[in-house]
């Protein structure tokens, strides 16, 4: 187990684990079948499939969660200020030059002053509420970079006190679970907006952070319980999702976030085992994994791009899914190879 943990640390490398292949996968399509039926008849019929696009967004949570811990743990903190250099040069220069190109593309494309979008440039774009629909699939980002900031801040803190990492990291999660349902309780008129809203969804990476320290403290145990958390959380799931009958908005923005956060994160021990023998389809899933955030970014202008170009009888029919799927994925992989990954590469001249 021990590792899988230390790929994880070089997820930029050939060497992949090829269960977070999958769940990174399986996080974009369900992203990528959201939004392509979001306003078609389909969602009319099949109201569940707006949920794809929250239950990939919370497998991505988890995962970079998880990662990220698994780096940062194991960094070395007796020099805080080269610790807190490496680690924001090493995860902005990964996120920021893909986001900033594609947000700029975006305000050409739909005529926006980047005055008028200043907030987007400084991920402030869901603080005091959701975010408007003028580039709307980025709540999620503005959730990863201000958890980027914060993170390793909290986690200099923890190891000058020189507590315990687990126990820490528990407290930590359960106090902010607990204001977070109390900002809910008492926010009403915001409760259609909460769950977009930056500073109350970092909890859920934050359960990937805590099972990273468990795997690297703990990894005999993660072991042993793996199929277990897996199979309680394939059933909570589908319970909490599917069959349980919600009609309290409290909980739905509150216990149900948190819950759902924790089920896709009890999937990763299981997927950290996960292996393969055919080996075009671990490379298919590596490339569709590497190429999954340049999807994600991309997938909204090219969207609007298809739907004005395609024909509409064949816009929401299975052969216009395959083509939306395919052109965004092959698009993504040659802007992961052409840019994306070039500028992964220059990280090291800046620490």
């Amino acid at each position: 187990m021990n590792n899988k943990i230390e790929s994880a640390d070089h997820a930029s490398s050939k060497s992949r684990i090829f269960g977070l292949d999958i769940l990174r996968s399986l996080a974009i399509l369900l992203v990528l079948i959201s939004h392509f039926y979001m306003h078609s008849d389909y969602a009319v019929q099949f109201p569940w499939l707006n949920s794809f696009g929250y239950f990939g967004v919370e497998i991505f949570f988890a995962l970079s969660g998880f990662l990220i811990g698994s780096i940062i743990l194991k960094m070395d903190c007796t020099h805080p200020k080269n610790f807190l250099k490496v680690f924001w040069v090493k995860r902005w220069m990964r996120t920021l030059p893909n986001y900033y190109v594609i947000l700029s593309l975006e305000l050409w494309r739909q005529a926006v002053h980047p005055y008028y979008a200043k907030k987007y440039f400084f991920f402030l774009q869901g603080v005091s509420s959701a975010p408007d629909d003028f580039y709307g699939v980025s709540w999620s980002l503005a959730v990863e970079e201000w958890f980027y900031l914060l993170l390793p801040l909290a986690i200099l803190l923890i190891y000058r006190m020189k507590a315990n990492m687990i126990l820490s990291l528990t407290l930590m999660l359960i106090a902010y679970t607990i204001l977070k349902y109390f900002y809910a309780f008492f926010n009403h008129d915001l409760y259609s907006q909460l769950p977009r809203m930056t500073f109350f969804r970092i909890d859920a990476i934050l359960y990937g952070v805590l099972l990273s320290a468990v795997v690297i403290y703990f990894p005999k145990m993660i072991e042993r319980w793996k199929y277990s958390l897996f199979l309680i959380a394939i059933a909570g799931f589908i319970a909490l999702n599917f069959i349980i009958p919600v009609q309290s908005d409290f909980f739905v923005l509150s216990a149900k976030l948190s819950l759902n956060s924790l089920f896709f994160t009890m999937l990763i021990p299981f997927a950290l085992s996960m292996r393969t023998n055919i080996k075009f389809f671990a490379n298919s899933c590596r490339v569709f994994s590497e190429a999954s955030y340049s999807m994600y970014l991309l997938h909204i202008p090219m969207l609007a791009l298809y739907k004005y170009f395609l024909l509409p009888q064949l816009q929401y029919n299975v052969v216009g899914f395959v083509v939306f799927i395919s052109t965004v994925t092959m698009i993504s992989i040659f802007w992961f190879y052409v840019f994306e990954k070039p500028i992964m590469k220059l990280r090291e001249y800046f620490i």
